[in-house]
């Protein structure tokens, strides 16, 4: 798919435990896909530079409540 100039985004997914205790979640940059409107894009991967915005997103589509508690972000 071909996106417009700097209009894509990289995303990556991630499981937690449920279970209420804190986890570390840890998502190295090579890992994460280029995505634009949620279809992969074919793009090189992010090498880690200029980190705009960052958001999470629940993606399961089911209705539910939740609760996310973030201790801290960090870029490494």
């Amino acid at each position: 798919m071909r996106t417009p100039k700097g209009r894509h985004s990289y995303a990556s997914t991630f499981s937690t435990n449920n279970n209420g205790d804190w986890e570390t979640i840890t998502i190295p940059f090579k890992s994460m896909q280029a995505t634009y409107r949620g279809e992969e894009v074919d793009v090189p991967n992010y090498n880690g530079e200029n980190v705009v915005e960052m958001q999470l997103l629940i993606g399961n589509k089911k209705e539910e409540n939740f609760e996310i508690l973030v201790k801290s972000i960090a870029v490494k």
